[in-house]
């Protein structure tokens, strides 16, 4: 999917657009980071590596394995935390077996979201860090597959259904935390008005993004003309989870 290094546009906005299998984008934008691809940093894989985690935290074991999760979520804005990350992931690890055994199983369906788990608790100064994250979103769809086919393990169809509506949200939630233009976005510093970085602020901290249609309204007000960033906002098909590229955009992360 990625192209030669020295190649100006990597993906087309038509190939990332298409993609329906994540492995794939994930490969690509690992394929780009390692061309010296900037903008693509560590915290966004972070961030999606939580947004899948949280969709498997209701197989996780216990409230310790959950609260990894926060604390996963938390290095994204906190370096000084991957001290605690590092800590959990070794205690943890204590505590946990790679899955074995036949798959279909509740102890196997737990094991494999923990995997997920110990992935994202990995440190920034890893530099295989983003490909733990495309195994921990290759573990997350089997263990939600996993626990979807505890009692007809067997159903082809109904497996290839249950992977397909996994991948599919989790290629949405790439396509928000990873900005498909491939080109450094200019965003002027008068577009954010206060009215914007409350909105976004807000989001970011409550982690509830239904004003994101309202966002793209105090854009526009502010002058902002950008139609992916207002489409971004307004896609009425959207998911948004911290990370989110225009929310990213105006709070001034990367």
């Amino acid at each position: 999917m990625a192209k030669k290094c020295n190649d100006s546009t990597p993906f087309t906005k038509e190939q990332w657009q298409s993609e329906t299998d994540p492995a794939e984008l994930l490969s690509g934008l690992i394929a780009l980071v390692r061309c010296g691809w900037s903008q693509f940093t560590n915290r966004r894989f972070r961030l999606f590596g939580v947004a899948v985690a949280c969709r498997i935290e209701h197989l996780l074991p216990d409230d310790e394995w959950r609260q990894a999760v926060r604390i996963a979520e938390r290095c994204a804005d906190e370096p000084a935390l991957f001290e605690a990350a590092r800590r959990a992931r070794y205690a943890l690890s204590l505590r946990h077996s790679d899955p074995s055994g036949p798959p279909y199983t509740e102890e196997w369906n737990w094991k494999c979201a923990c995997v997920v788990v110990q992935f994202i608790l990995s440190q920034d100064a890893n530099p295989r860090f983003a490909e733990e994250v495309k195994w921990a979103a290759s573990w997350a769809i089997s263990a939600l597959t996993n626990r979807q086919l505890l009692d007809s393990p067997k159903n082809s169809k109904r497996l290839r259904r249950a992977q397909q509506a996994i991948q599919s949200e989790q290629v949405t939630l790439l396509r928000d935390i990873f900005d498909g233009s491939f080109r450094t976005r200019t965003f002027s510093s008068a577009w954010r008005t206060e009215t914007v970085t409350s909105l976004a602020h807000g989001m970011y901290e409550s982690r509830d993004f239904s004003a994101m249609p309202i966002l793209a309204d105090a854009l526009q007000d502010a002058g902002c003309e950008d139609g992916a960033v207002l489409d971004h906002c307004r896609d009425p098909h959207g998911v948004h989870v911290r990370g989110c590229w225009v929310v990213d955009l105006v709070l001034g992360k990367s």
